[in-house]
């Protein structure tokens, strides 16, 4: 095994997929056990999300060519872009935790409501953070070139 380096994000990489499956993990055990392991109880529920972002359903071939798409031009510009990584590896894995759980569970099962309207779980945190995080570089980028 490889000594870490000082550019090792491998963690932040693994979290947005650790974090979303252990909470999931925790939201079964309080519905089968009735025991709250989490604080959120009240504003958790689980909901099986066949579709995209609010629930837009796709046919499987036009979301998998979206998905390859867009986690490959992520991957790009990480690549690109190695001075900054947080934003983009936040983007990749909250999508690649979501492919997980679609694959895992023939859905991405969403269990955050904060809203009446909108149930989301911690990979669409990770996303949603990581393109604000994306924003902000380039905004910043762009005030600093001016």
């Amino acid at each position: 095994m490889l000594p870490k380096t000082k550019n090792d994000h491998s963690t932040i990489r693994r979290f947005p997929l650790l974090a979303g499956e252990a909470s999931f993990i925790l939201i079964l055990a309080s519905i089968f056990t009735g025991i709250n392991y989490l604080i959120l109880k009240s504003s958790l529920v689980t909901h099986c999300n066949p579709g995209i972002a609010f629930g837009i359903e796709l046919p499987m071939v036009m979301f998998l060519l979206m998905w390859a798409f867009v986690i490959g031009s992520v991957a790009y510009l990480l690549y690109r872009e190695r001075c900054f990584v947080w934003g983009y590896t936040l983007i990749l894995a909250g999508g690649i935790a979501n492919m997980v759980d679609r694959i895992l569970h023939g859905c991405v099962i969403d269990y955050i409501r904060l809203v009446p309207w909108n149930v989301f779980n911690v990979a669409d945190v990770s996303i949603f953070i990581g393109a604000l995080l994306v924003l902000w570089y380039h905004h910043m980028k762009s005030k600093i070139s001016n």
